[in-house]
């Protein structure tokens, strides 16, 4: 049912496309006109164990994981004042998951983009996550995603402050099956000439005994993500290769209380990994003044991108 719906999807933003003039994308994607181009912004790429800039500085980001769209405009706390107040507190980078019920033929021009865009202008890169989990057996989940990545490519291929999450977990998949997987929703981002990062969350195969499995995704600009509590075992090569390549630190179960959390930002600092914290609150603006200081004591400079 999931896969009938995305394909009646996908025929009906080729009909948006084309009452707007354009026809829909086909190779190198074009930029459909109801979208509006990005300001100028770091076109930030991975350089080895790094994020860098153009002249090759490297950068560590630290921001927030949001809500959806409709929770945050359901609620009395909107989007465009919860960029501005992130923007201020220091953030320079945000997750926003996208659920299947979100998704109509308007909804990505419409709603994702004009957010990207003011997330961009105000400094801070956007990670824009298919909130699905992907399961063995293995079903339409992955075609989902599959969709999902060239729906994204379909409008915001190439911005620079603009990540893609393919997925947000995967359950009881082997390893070497969850990297040939993921190595196919990169491909197809790939063939379609989208230079985009790609977040790729809890790479369990990287910590597989077995060399011919522990191999590091093929391509480039790929940066890995891991919960809070991997980080106690990064030390003796018994964890993620943090030394080898970018890491973000997405979730943090078993840091929910004010000393472990703290403990787990003084981790992410030492080991020089990006974050992407929670924040509990919903409905009232505010953030908490420690992580506005970490944040801000950790900012990235934008002008060491000219």
């Amino acid at each position: 049912m999931l896969k009938g719906k995305r394909r009646l999807t996908f025929v009906m933003l080729g009909l948006l496309l084309a009452a707007c003039g354009r026809a829909a994308p086909s190779g190198q994607q074009a930029t459909p006109a109801t979208t509006t181009q990005a300001v100028a912004f770091c076109d930030l790429r991975v350089d080895g164990r790094w994020i860098s800039t153009p002249s090759g500085q490297p950068v560590v980001l630290h921001g927030a994981n949001l809500p959806t769209l409709t929770a945050m405009e359901a609620s009395t706390y909107q989007p465009d004042a919860r960029l501005r107040d992130l923007a201020v507190a220091g953030a320079r980078i945000v997750h926003l998951p996208v659920d299947e019920n979100e998704l109509s033929p308007t909804f990505v021009p419409a709603k994702v983009v004009p957010f990207t865009e003011q997330a961009n202008q105000l400094g801070m890169v956007v990670v824009l996550s298919w909130n699905a989990e992907i399961t063995q057996p293995i079903n339409t989940t992955v075609d989902d995603a599959d969709d999902w990545v060239r729906l994204v490519i379909m409008y915001l291929s190439n911005r620079p402050g603009v990540w893609f999450e393919p997925y947000q977990r995967m359950s009881n998949v082997p390893p070497a099956r969850q990297r040939n997987i993921v190595q196919r929703l990169i491909d197809v981002a790939r063939g379609y000439r989208a230079n985009n990062v790609f977040v790729i969350n809890d790479p369990v195969w990287l910590l597989d005994p077995d060399p011919a499995v522990n191999q590091p995704l093929s391509g480039v600009n790929i940066v890995y993500a891991m919960d809070a509590p991997a980080l106690k075992s990064t030390d003796g090569g018994k964890g993620y290769p943090v030394e080898q390549f970018p890491f973000l630190v997405t979730g943090w179960a078993g840091s929910a209380d004010a000393t472990s959390f703290s403990e787990a930002l003084a981790d992410v600092k030492s080991l020089s990994l990006g974050t992407l914290t929670p924040l509990d609150e919903q409905q009232t603006p505010g953030i908490p003044a420690a992580l506005s200081e970490f944040w801000q004591a950790n900012a990235v400079d934008w002008s060491t991108c000219r």
